[in-house]
């Protein structure tokens, strides 16, 4: 499964913000998982509702991987 966290829906503005990855065996049991941030490197505005949705901070998003 892969899932991901972005500053909004649009495709052209937004970015992402977190990328997970959980490998599964079949019977639901977690063989591998792993999750990174981000690092910004600009800040706009994003959008608010987002960031309360996911609750990612700007604290976190600075430690991340470079895009």
């Amino acid at each position: 499964m892969v899932d991901t966290e972005t500053t909004g829906l649009s495709t052209d503005d937004d970015r992402v913000l977190q990328i997970g990855v959980v490998v599964a065996r079949g019977d639901g049991s977690v063989e591998h998982q792993f999750v990174t941030y981000l690092k910004r490197l600009t800040w706009g505005f994003g959008h608010v509702g987002a960031f309360h949705v996911h609750g990612i901070t700007r604290r976190q998003l600075r430690k991340g991987m470079k895009p």
